[in-house]
């Protein structure tokens, strides 16, 4: 699991799963080229380390899937080398064991880019 400073007075890790890999590459109406696939790919080492660095969440919701179940959503949003990153955790409401779930992540900007400096002599 991933340790996140945000979640460890619980002792809870993030599991990533197979939901998440469906939800990021395999979704058919979402993300249909491959451009929008490598660019999610990318983002994985940026939202790794603002899961870890991160002490707190910004965003909490609870919402339902298909099949009924209850989760509650964790949205972290954070700066990583200029690039805003957004992660979206999962954590199941009624279960025995509930996990956080790494549910999705992306960039929601980019690190601006220096513009070359003409000089007049």
């Amino acid at each position: 699991g991933i340790p996140c400073k945000a979640f460890t007075e619980k002792g809870d890790v993030i599991v990533v799963t197979r939901m998440c890999w469906n939800h990021l590459f395999k979704h058919p109406i979402k993300r249909p080229s491959r451009i929008d696939k490598l660019e999610r790919a990318l983002t994985l080492p940026l939202a790794l380390k603002l899961l870890q660095k991160t002490t707190t969440y910004q965003e909490v919701s609870k919402e339902r899937d298909r099949g009924g179940n209850y989760y509650l959503s964790f949205g972290i949003i954070g700066y990583v080398r200029g690039n805003r990153i957004k992660v979206i955790l999962r954590k199941q409401e009624k279960h025995t064991h509930p996990q956080l779930i790494l549910y999705s992540f992306y960039q929601m900007s980019h690190a601006p880019t220096k513009e070359p400096t003409v000089e007049n002599k």
